[in-house]
């Protein structure tokens, strides 16, 4: 773990290994504020807790050496393969001055910070959804065909991606951005679940260049007033 020396609470670490085991609960050991990037070593499709498992072409997930996995928060799945995407988690200890009993509002201030590291390299202008979540006819399947709460968007496409798990001691803000979206792939994974949708299109979503949004994360943490 890389301790902060500039009296930032924040602290960074990295954590590698298979999708499945990255989405356990794991908090860190001190109630500290902690970045944690999670580097897969394989593809996955990442399941939301509740999510059936009949929304799976589990025959397709075999075909594509894809393994699909179950992750401990809500909404729908989620496509992860190395290298096309970012994953970070930010694990907030209760009693800190960012936490929120709200679960709508508790998210907003990670949605400004990774808003404003992102900006410099999206053409687009950037917002966060400071609303409840707001579903699609694509969504229960498919978790960045929604809005939720903090999430960034570029125009109308979704940038990052936001989840939370909360106990009474610690909130788990899981967030991740596309750095390519495989859109086809996402739906033949999950091609089971729409076999009486309606012809409405799957939502696009924004990337982003590969940048160290790690560092500019953590610079941004830095410069913000946490403590307000």
């Amino acid at each position: 773990m890389n301790r902060p020396t500039d009296g930032s609470p924040w602290s960074r670490e990295t954590r590698e290994g298979t999708a499945a085991l990255l989405h356990e609960w794991d908090p860190p050991g001190a109630p500290s504020t902690v970045v944690r990037e999670l580097v897969i070593d394989g593809p996955a499709l990442a399941l939301g807790s509740s999510q059936p498992d009949d929304h799976v072409d589990h025959l397709a997930a075999k075909r594509h050496g894809i393994d699909v996995v179950r992750r401990h928060s809500g909404g729908g799945a989620v496509l992860l393969l190395p290298g096309e995407h970012r994953w970070l988690d930010f694990w907030l200890p209760a009693g800190d001055p960012l936490w929120s009993d709200d679960v709508v509002k508790a998210s907003g201030w990670l949605g400004d910070v990774w808003a404003e590291c992102l900006a410099p390299h999206i053409d687009t202008e950037l917002t966060v959804h400071r609303g409840p979540l707001e579903s699609s006819p694509w969504s229960a399947a498919i978790c960045f065909a929604g809005r939720g709460p903090g999430e960034v968007f570029a125009g109308s496409k979704k940038l990052v991606g936001v989840s939370q798990r909360r106990t009474r001691e610690w909130a788990r803000f899981q967030t991740m951005l596309h750095h390519e979206w495989r859109a086809d792939l996402t739906q033949e994974l999950t091609a089971s679940a729409f076999t009486n949708l309606p012809s409405t299109p799957l939502p696009d979503v924004a990337v982003a260049p590969m940048v160290d949004v790690v560092g500019a994360l953590m610079a941004q943490l830095r410069r913000s007033d946490t403590t307000a």
